[in-house]
């Protein structure tokens, strides 16, 4: 939450760095952050960071993807001990204006897509919508 209080989440559409949200596919621009998150990818050129798109108005647009990021510090779920605090989440508050130091982040390494998926995603459902009945594939005979 210390995070938000800096500016993380709160600030970036305010600095132009939040960009296609709301959306299914928001990111964050920051150049800092961006070549960060190129080098965590192994792209070699920076790239736009995946940012929550699911979740109420305090995760969606406002965190980093957990299915991207996992146990990221900045991610919206914090499942117990050991988010670390990336230099990508570093380089977002360089982006914001803050005098950062990248090598005082914490180790930090992408999760394994195998060990989200079987973890379940690390993402809640979208709440239900309404069943629909099922569709009769023929006139009852009392009708016309």
């Amino acid at each position: 939450e210390m995070g938000h209080v800096l500016g993380i989440g709160t600030l970036w559409d305010t600095f132009g760095l939040l960009k296609d949200f709301p959306g299914p596919n928001p990111t964050f621009v920051g150049p800092g952050a961006m070549k960060e998150f190129g080098t965590l990818i192994g792209a070699g050129q920076p790239t736009p960071v995946p940012v929550a798109n699911v979740g109420g108005a305090g995760s969606a647009g406002g965190h980093w993807r957990e299915r991207v990021f996992g146990n990221e510090l900045m991610s919206p779920t914090i499942g117990g001990p050991g988010n670390p605090l990336s230099r990508l989440t570093v380089a977002s508050l360089g982006d914001l204006g803050y005098q950062v130091d990248l090598d005082a982040a914490e180790p930090y390494a992408l999760p394994d897509p195998f060990v989200i998926a079987m973890a379940g995603g690390g993402e809640t459902a979208p709440p239900r919508g309404v069943m629909l009945p099922t569709v009769p594939s023929s006139v009852p005979a009392d009708r016309p």
